[in-house]
C-alpha cells in the first residue's frame, strides 16, 4: 500500500483544521447574521412600545382637557394647551408609524396616521365649537367624534402591544435557538478539533515517535556490537522509510565489512601460525644445528688440541699451526683438565708444528706451565725450533717455570727420571713415616 510522505500527511491534517476553523468562523457569522435580525425586531418592539405608552398618556390628557374645558365652559383648556397636546400626540404617531415601518408593520402604520387624521379633524371642530360658545354642540361633538377616535386609538395601542409581546416572545424564542444552534455548532467544532487532534497526536506517535525509537534503539544494539541489528521499517514510503533503508542497509554493509575482517583475520591469524611453526622449526633446527656445530667445534677442537697419554702419569700434548689467545686458552683449559682427570705427573708440550711464537703467544705457553705446575705436574716444553727459539730469546721470554726439551723422545726420558725421581722421593718419605712411627713405638 503506498503511504504518504509525512509532510503531506501534516499538511492534509493541517488543511483539514484550517477548512474546520472556516467553516466554524463562517458558521458563527452565520449564526450572527440570523441573531441580527432579532436584534433589529427586539429593538423596534421596544421603541414602539415606548411611543405607544406615551401616545396612549397624551390620548388620556387630550380626552380629560377637552372634558373638563367643556364642562367648566373654560375657554383655557382650549387653544394653545390642546395644540401641543395634539403636536404631542402627532409626534408620537409618527415616531411609531415610522418604527413600525422600520419593522415592516405597514398596516398599524397606515391605521394610526388615519386615526390620528380623524383625531386631530374632530379636535379642531370640538375647539373651534368651544370658541364660539357652542358648548353642547362641542359637548356633543367630543362624545360621538373625538372619544371613539380615541377609544378606536387605545384599542389600537393595546393590538399593537399583544403584538409587539408575541414578536417579542417569538425574537426570544428565535434567538433561544440560534444561539443552541450556535452552541451545537461550537461543540461539533470542538469535538471535531479533538477528533483532529487526537489524529494527529496518533500520526505523530505512530509517524516519527516510533520509528524514531526503533532507529534508536537498533543504533544502540548496532554500536554495542550486534551487527545483526534491524529497523525492519523499509516497507515505509515516507522520510523515515528512506531513513531506515539507508541505515539497514549501512547496517549490511558493516555486518559484511565486519565478516570479511573477520574472515582476513582469521586467514592472517592462520599465516601467522604457519609462520610461527615454520619460525620454531626453523629455531629448533637452528638450535640443533648449534648443538651439532658446538660438538663437531669441540670435537674439532679436541682434535686440533689432543691432550694423549703415552706413559701412566705421563701426558702429551702436541700444538699444531698458528697461535692466538682464543686457541691458547681453550689449550690452556684441555690440558689443566686432563692432569686432574687423569692424575698426571708430567704433560709435555710439543710445539713441534707450530710455525711461529710471538710475545703474547709465548706468555700464554708459560702461563700453561704454571697453571700445570700449581696442580702438582710438571710441564716440560719439546720440539723448539731453532726459529721458534729465537723468538723466544726476542721477546725475553722466561723459562724458569718450564723445562725443555729438543724433542719428543728427550721429553719422554725427561718425563720417565721425573717420575722415578718422584717414585723414590715418594718411598723415602713412606720409609721415613715407618722409622719415625717405630721410634715412636720403640
Amino acid at each position: 500500500m503506498m503511504r504518504l510522505p509525512v509532510g503531506v500527511k501534516f499538511a492534509s491534517l493541517s488543511l483539514l483544521a484550517l477548512l474546520l476553523i472556516i467553516a466554524t468562523t463562517a458558521l458563527g457569522l452565520n449564526e450572527m447574521r440570523s441573531l441580527s435580525g432579532p436584534a433589529i425586531e427586539l429593538t423596534v418592539s421596544a421603541e414602539a412600545s415606548q411611543y405607544s405608552r406615551h401616545l396612549r398618556l397624551d390620548l388620556e390628557e387630550l380626552s380629560e382637557a377637552l372634558a373638563s374645558g367643556i364642562d367648566q365652559r373654560n375657554l383655557a383648556w382650549f387653544g394653545q394647551p390642546t395644540q401641543e397636546r395634539l403636536e404631542a400626540i402627532e409626534s408620537n404617531i409618527q415616531q411609531l408609524s415610522r418604527v413600525l415601518r422600520e419593522g415592516d408593520d405597514l398596516q398599524h402604520a397606515n391605521t394610526f396616521g388615519e386615526l390620528y387624521a380623524a383625531l386631530s379633524t374632530e379636535t379642531e371642530t370640538v375647539t373651534d365649537l368651544a370658541n364660539r360658545g357652542q358648548w353642547n354642540t362641542a359637548y356633543l361633538r367630543l362624545a360621538n367624534y373625538v372619544d371613539p377616535a380615541t377609544q378606536s386609538l387605545a384599542v389600537q395601542i393595546d393590538e399593537l402591544d399583544q403584538q409587539l409581546d408575541q414578536n417579542a416572545a417569538d425574537v426570544a424564542n428565535r434567538v433561544h435557538e440560534g444561539r443552541q444552534s450556535y452552541l451545537r455548532s461550537v461543540l461539533i467544532a470542538t469535538c471535531s478539533a479533538m477528533v483532529l487532534l487526537g489524529l494527529a497526536t496518533w500520526l505523530l506517535w505512530r509517524s516519527i515517535v516510533v520509528p524514531i525509537r526503533r532507529l534508536t534503539e537498533s543504533a544502540t544494539l548496532l554500536a554495542s556490537g550486534q551487527l545483526g541489528a534491524r529497523t525492519h521499517l523499509a516497507n515505509r514510503r515516507d522520510e523515515l522509510g528512506v531513513l531506515s533503508t539507508a541505515f539497514d542497509s549501512m547496517a549490511v554493509q558493516l555486518e559484511s565489512s565486519h565478516h570479511r575482517l573477520a574472515e582476513k583475520v582469521q586467514q592472517r591469524t592462520a599465516e601467522l601460525e604457519r609462520e610461527r611453526a615454520a619460525l620454531q622449526q626453523a629455531l629448533a633446527d637452528l638450535q640443533s644445528t648449534t648443538a651439532e656445530r658446538e660438538q663437531l667445534l669441540a670435537t674439532v677442537a679436541q682434535l686440533q688440541n689432543p691432550v694423549i697419554p703415552v706413559i701412566d702419569g705421563v701426558l702429551v700434548a702436541p700444538i699444531v699451526g698458528q697461535l692466538d689467545n682464543q686457541r691458547l686458552d681453550l689449550i690452556q683449559q684441555t690440558i689443566l683438565d686432563a692432569v686432574m682427570t687423569m692424575h698426571a705427573r708430567v704433560v709435555l708440550l710439543d710445539i713441534t708444528g707450530v710455525p711461529a711464537v710471538d710475545g703474547a703467544s709465548a706468555e700464554l705457553l708459560m702461563q700453561i706451565g704454571a697453571g700445570v705446575r700449581l696442580l702438582g705436574a710438571t710441564a716440560v716444553l719439546v720440539g723448539i725450533r731453532p726459529e721458534v727459539a729465537g723468538q723466544l730469546i726476542a721477546h725475553d721470554t722466561n723459562l724458569d717455570a718450564i723445562k725443555t726439551a729438543i724433542d719428543l723422545q728427550r721429553g719422554i726420558d725427561l718425563a720417565l727420571g721425573l717420575l722415578r725421581r718422584h717414585m723414590v722421593a715418594s718411598d723415602q718419605r713412606m720409609s721415613g713415616t715407618g722409622n719415625q712411627a717405630a721410634f715412636q713405638l720403640g
